[in-house]
């Protein structure tokens, strides 16, 4: 049988969580792709940043105005990211558009490898609203 599991000391002190795939000695030189999981990785799916912005709308003559956002490095992989508009401090809206009978509203965020950037549209008044986001960065090692 194969050993898969390892919780302990890698060898010089060096103490992980490590988890083979099928086939695979977790005590053995592995390439990442032979691996299910190894605490030694930096990321592995986990939230890499999270934070509000704030998003101009304007009106139908103006155009959505961008807001973009730097994460001050370039990621290895286009990441996951969560957005919803805060409507107040108790409610907010998953959707990117809303309509009603006097009120058209559309956000939408563009992800990169180096940043977001937030686009909105408002056909009232409003001009500016926030929009809350988190960011899973995929995973990766080293």
């Amino acid at each position: 049988m194969t050993n898969r599991t390892l919780i302990g000391d890698f060898g010089g002190g060096d103490y992980r969580i490590r988890v083979s795939k099928p086939g695979f000695d977790v005590t053995a030189a592995l390439q990442p792709e032979q691996l299910a999981f190894d605490s030694a990785w930096k990321d592995g799916g986990v939230v890499y940043s999270t934070g509000t912005a704030s998003v101009f709308g304007g009106d139908s003559s103006n155009g959505p105005s961008p807001t973009s956002l730097s994460f001050g490095e370039t990621l290895p992989e286009i990441p996951f990211v969560l957005s919803w508009r805060k409507l107040s401090a108790t409610e907010s809206q998953m959707g990117a558009d809303s309509t009603s009978d006097n009120l058209y509203r559309t956000w939408h965020c563009i992800a990169s490898t180096t940043g977001l950037t937030f686009f909105g549209q408002n056909y009232d008044t409003e001009g500016t609203f926030t929009v809350a986001y988190v960011v899973i960065r995929s995973l990766t090692n080293g």
